[in-house]
């Protein structure tokens, strides 16, 4: 009974209870968000969100809807009064063609996003094969610090367990911030999509709104990739080699080293998923 309560006391004041700590406290957190990458956006915040966001769409595309014909009788007309270009039986039809097509997105709009969205989660089955479990790190718990070292493994335990918790309330918030730009950029879809139907020089907003719309959707797989990647970093041994015992010595322990790689690790993965939107935009040109 007392080498029992004497390993307890020293697994809690060596820090290796604040590393398992800080690993589960990360691998529930990055649990949840993939959990929330993977829901539909109809069902996410109990459907609250979808139902505000939905509603201001409704109200927009009946704006959007009278914006289309506008931008459509500006195009027409500008066409038709230009005497070096005189409106020919393909234009027209061209015109008419591009207003058909406008319509039919207005009318089938929201399916069609949340298709896209439905599609680009489909991917994570790629990514992660096995779901949540692939993007658990582990850390071993075979702590073996002299006594000398016991304050240091308390005080770098602390440290993991802070950036762990640190690094994934990062992560969750930059999952939900790719969930909020996909809301806001369906609520204002139809007034962005019906400049299509204009001129060219109002067009490309329109075309515009699509590549940001499409760039949040790779920023959800890219997030999802990073995540994963940072994963099997860590896991695997960490950015160095492992060290000799010289290096180690007695007060940092084999589990020290791999908690050092590991908070790298952690740093590197938070940095690399907030930073996903400008690497999806420089990487696609968006």
């Amino acid at each position: 009974m007392i080498n029992e309560i004497l390993d307890f006391f020293k697994t809690v004041f060596s820090g290796s209870g604040f590393f398992s700590l800080g690993c589960n406290v990360w691998n529930s957190l990055i649990a949840y968000a993939f959990d929330m990458l993977q829901t539909n956006p109809k069902s996410l915040a109990d459907g609250e969100l979808w139902d505000e966001a939905y509603r201001i769409f409704l109200a927009l595309q009946i704006l959007g809807a009278t914006l289309v014909s506008v931008f459509f009788m500006i195009n027409f007309f500008k066409e038709t009064t230009d005497i070096k270009h005189g409106m020919t039986m393909e234009a027209s039809i061209q015109f008419f063609i591009k207003l058909a097509l406008v319509d039919a997105v207005f009318l089938n709009l929201t399916n069609i996003l949340v298709f896209l969205i439905e599609i680009e989660q489909a991917f994570f089955g790629i990514i992660v094969p096995e779901d949540a479990a692939s993007l658990v790190i582990r850390v071993g718990d075979d702590w073996e610090m002299s006594g000398s070292g016991l304050i240091f493994g308390n005080l770098f335990g602390l440290v993991f367990l802070f950036i762990c918790l640190g690094g994934a309330v990062i992560t969750l918030w930059t999952v939900y911030r790719v969930f909020l730009k996909l809301f806001f950029y369906m609520a204002v879809a139809p007034l962005a999509l019906s400049t299509y139907a204009g001129p060219h020089e109002i067009g490309h907003t329109g075309s515009s709104w699509v590549r940001t719309f499409l760039c949040a959707l790779f920023e959800m797989t890219g997030i999802m990739l990073m995540m994963r990647l940072g994963t099997i970093l860590i896991n695997a041994g960490g950015l160095f080699p492992t060290a000799s015992e010289d290096i180690l010595g007695g007060m940092l322990g084999s589990q020290g080293w791999e908690g050092l790689q590991a908070i790298l690790g952690i740093l590197i993965i938070t940095g690399s998923v907030s930073g996903t939107d400008a690497m999806v935009r420089r990487a696609f040109g968006f």
